[in-house]
């Protein structure tokens, strides 16, 4: 006998319960690890009144509870006027950038919330395929296998998409001359997780001559304009694609390559002792190979990742009669050879796992292991009545572990909200530095949901890179510099180049973010970050000749018995402790703005040829404008214990235009709507002052600026009714430099140095560019 089970009364449906099912649906879920959306334990009632949301992940989104410091839309990325991921990521630089990092490393970059082989998987994707951007503080990082001093951008593709897209560039200084161009072409198909792409690019630049500028020879000779390259004459080519597929259980393998290659021809003018044009020429070769393999989008994730590159780099210079190694050698028709040839390997393994549940979300393991290894071979022979032939080989090989704890939980009163704690170790065995340890920890507070507060501190410790230690020295002759003892500019040979007596160093750390949104509804953002770092035994290039340096490092400068200079070696050197203090500021603030509605097409007659459809994307339009101010409070390097600290703020000199700016100051607004892109950017650079015992030169400031506007022509009937070929497609324009604007090198007399002339500083100042871009 079988036991029927009694019939359940039918209850009406649930409003509620629809309604936030609907909101789930059209929003794409909610982020994984926030632990937000979350099913109720099942009960003995069966007709318990419980409110089950039945919600998946949103498409793409980054394996993080924290909310990204910027995300920007179809509409917004289209305002930009760019043409691919790599230009936009070219002008998300201020939104990027992080105080954290050791050389400025470029931000770490997902694809749909999942790690890549590298940024050449996706350099050259079209901005079409792209829905969302998210741009997330440094601690994202330390989900992906990454240490925590980078910023993390997520790009968002779109889950059905196919495009091929030519394009044509040219742009040019409005003064003239050096007319640049470019043609690309490429093809992605995106179909859900599965991607194929193919690319291709050619660029023609025919450089600048000093004669073009009517520059002013600091030998005196102006004949020799002629004979002086400001910009080189260069020309690249590219060809690369990946595919990507899909495997069982939810994972994604992506495969990506790409070859490079490149030439630059530039003239060094006269050799001193005669009147032979001196040139330099340079080839280049550049291959990547990637592949990653990412698991299903889940609480517990994996993925592995591996990728080589390939540089070789041939340099070809004539040399004059002062040589890197010896001074006194009488001028001879001789040519430096060098070939410098470079394989990095690398290949991890991540893994993300919950391991319990907290009432604040879930505590979090990343634990992360890989191995890389590079290879350097550097090959030198000067060609003269006796060839000479040299040949250096470096390799390095490092072993990497790291984990990353998070620990979410709620603060005692609901009202002081949430905290999430984190700590991270770093263990890398590097071959010919030995075992080197990182020590990390932080917290993330949010007392509410317009606030959070981050603080972190990292313990590091790093070596060189090898580049840094073992490229071959190149010396060009007769370049420009100025002396700074002697108050004077002066044609020398530079040398650059790797130095092999560089050791390993250590760094602290500490940084202290605040994010806040004032109103729910406004999308108004204002962030503050604080970054205190001090490293002991860093690398660093002075690109001056100053007295300090030259007091500091007398090897690295030779002078005749006049104590006129002969050779400025460049080549990184090795300095006791530098520190650094930055508080960065940023303001955004975005809107939609509606579009206006397409007027409805009259039918077409017998005698009219029907309209083909038009692909328009139906998307708002979008406003948005923000400002960034970097305040650096402290830059000073200590050489040595014996020696007066650096004090980059206050007299002494960085690079090749004085000091460190103390403020920096990015600002940009642009607007979408119906087809029309208008874009407008500046940079605000504070001067600086370069202070001596034999004089003192003042660099100004400088602002400058960019405006760009573009239109596409599928949002006009009227004029595609006229001319249909120009159906997909879009031109842009613009300026550069809007404002003619340049750094101006002054003495203690008012005049600019030779060194420092306008047209040597920046020989292309305002220029101009127009795009033609067809989707075919």
């Amino acid at each position: 006998m079988t036991r029927q089970r009694p019939r359940r009364e039918k209850r009406p449906p649930n409003p509620s319960g629809a309604v936030i099912r609907t909101l789930i649906v059209v929003a794409g879920g909610t982020p994984l690890w926030a632990g937000a959306v979350q099913a109720p334990e099942e009960g003995p009632d069966e007709d318990n009144d419980a409110i089950i949301v039945e919600g998946q992940a949103r498409r793409g989104f980054a394996l993080t509870d924290i909310e990204p410091e910027l995300s920007l839309t179809e509409s917004d990325i289209a305002a930009y006027g760019v043409s691919n991921l790599s230009e936009l990521l070219a002008i998300l630089q201020a939104e990027t950038s992080s105080g954290r990092g050791r050389r400025n490393e470029p931000p770490v970059v997902l694809i749909n919330g999942r790690r890549v082989s590298g940024f050449r998987e996706l350099d050259n994707y079209p901005i079409e395929t792209i829905a969302r951007v998210d741009i997330l503080p440094e601690e994202v990082s330390l989900q992906y296998g990454f240490s925590a001093n980078q910023r993390v951008i997520n790009f968002i593709l779109k889950p059905n998409v196919s495009i091929t897209p030519i394009n044509t560039r040219t742009q040019a200084p409005v003064r003239g001359g050096a007319i640049s161009n470019r043609l690309a072409v490429s093809r992605v198909v995106i179909n859900g997780e599965k991607r194929n792409s193919l690319d291709a690019f050619f660029d023609r630049s025919p450089g600048l001559l000093e004669a073009d500028r009517n520059i002013i020879p600091v030998n005196g000779r102006p004949e020799e304009q002629v004979f002086r390259s400001l910009t080189p004459d260069s020309r690249a080519w590219r060809l690369g694609g990946s595919r990507s597929t899909d495997l069982p259980a939810g994972a994604v393998a992506t495969l990506s390559g790409s070859l490079e290659t490149g030439r630059s021809n530039r003239l060094n003018g006269f050799a001193s002792a005669a009147d032979v044009p001196l040139t330099q020429n340079t080839r280049n070769r550049d291959g990547y190979l990637g592949l990653s393999v990412n698991s299903q989008l889940a609480p517990n994730t994996w993925s592995v990742t591996a990728s080589l590159d390939y540089d070789r780099i041939r340099n070809e210079i004539d040399l004059d009669d002062v040589d890197s190694l010896d001074p006194s050698l009488v001028f001879s028709p001789r040519r430096r050879q060098t070939l410098s040839v470079n394989w990095i390997g690398q290949a991890d393994l991540i893994v993300n796992r919950r391991l319990f549940s907290t009432k604040a979300g879930y505590a979090s393991l990343t634990g992360q292991v890989g191995v890389q290894t590079e290879h350097q071979r550097a090959d030198q022979s000067v060609q003269d009545d006796q060839t000479s032939f040299i040949s250096t080989r470096q390799s390095r090989q490092t072993y990497s572990a790291r984990a990353s704890f998070t620990y979410p939980f709620l603060l005692p009163s609901n009202a002081l909200g949430d905290v999430a704690l984190n700590a991270n170790i770093e263990l890398n065995q590097v071959s010919d530095f030995g075992l080197l340890t990182t020590v990390g920890y932080g917290a993330t507070w949010r007392p509410g949901t317009r606030w959070r507060i981050i603080a972190s501190a990292t313990h590091e410790e790093g070596v060189p890179d090898l580049f840094d230690v073992a490229s071959p020295v190149v010396t060009t002759p007769a370049a420009q510099v100025f002396d700074f003892s002697r108050q004077e500019s002066v044609l020398a040979a530079v040398a650059t180049g790797g130095n092999p007596a560089l050791t390993d160093d250590s760094r602290d750390v500490y940084k202290i973010g605040l994010q806040w949104k004032p109103w729910e509804k406004r999308k108004i953002t204002l962030n503050a970050d604080y970054t205190n770092s001090s490293i002991r035994g860093e690398t660093r290039q002075f690109i001056l000749l100053t007295e300090e340096f030259e007091a500091a490092f007398a090897n690295r400068v030779i002078r005749d018995e006049t104590g006129s200079l002969l050779l400025f070696d460049r080549r990184p050197v090795q300095v006791a402790q530098t520190t650094n203090q930055q508080l960065r500021t940023g303001f955004s603030w975005s809107k939609e703005v509606k579009a206006k509605r397409a007027k409805p097409r009259k039918p077409a007659s017998e005698n009219t040829r029907a309209r083909p459809p038009r692909r328009r994307s139906g998307r708002p339009g979008a406003i948005r404008a923000s400002v960034y101010h970097r305040w650096t409070l402290e830059d000073q390097v200590i050489i040595r214990d014996d020696l007066a600290p650096f004090d980059f703020l206050n007299g002494a000199a960085t690079g090749a235009f004085g000091g460190t700016p103390a403020h920096v100051v990015d600002a940009s607004v642009y607007r979408w709507n119906n087809g029309w892109g208008l874009y407008a950017g500046a940079q605000y650079r504070s001067g600086t002052q370069t202070i001596g015992p034999n004089g003192t030169l003042q660099f100004s400031g400088i602002f400058r600026a960019v405006l760009s506007l573009s239109y596409e022509f599928n949002y006009s009937d009227r004029i595609l009714d006229r001319l249909p070929f120009l159906s997909e497609t879009r031109i842009s324009t613009g300026v550069g430099n809007l404002f003619d604007d340049v750094i101006t090198v002054r003495d203690e007399a008012g005049q600019t140095p030779l060194t420092f002339q306008p047209n040597l500083i920046d020989p292309i100042r305002t220029g101009w560019r127009f795009e033609i871009r067809k989707r075919l």
